[in-house]
């Protein structure tokens, strides 16, 4: 992330596929049982990072609020924005501090 990851995101999100509501795809969260998902929900931080228009991009920690997968939300005043083209230090000292304030 620290030397790539500005390059990785942009790609991803280039190539990313909105699927139809009833495509049956097998994530490997979707596979976890009850127990697994729960150690996993705990045991990382999330942050989104997203791109509402051609020439922007955000970036937004997340919060836990219960204890389920559902209950992550995160809060618009710690959303950072950028307009593109950015360069990767400023991604990658944006994404650090996301994860830091995430819980």
């Amino acid at each position: 992330m620290k030397t790539r990851g500005l390059k990785l995101i942009l790609r991803s999100l280039r190539d990313y596929t909105l699927w139809p509501g009833d495509f049956d795809f097998k994530s490997e969260i979707r596979g976890m049982d009850s127990r697994t998902l729960s150690k996993f929900v705990n045991g990382y931080k999330f942050v989104s990072v997203l791109q509402r228009e051609q020439d922007s991009l955000s970036v937004i920690p997340s919060h836990r609020t219960t204890g389920g997968w559902r209950g992550i939300t995160g809060h618009l005043t710690e959303e950072v924005s950028f307009l593109l083209p950015v360069t990767q230090k400023a991604f990658y000292e944006a994404l650090m501090k996301a994860f830091d304030v995430a819980s």
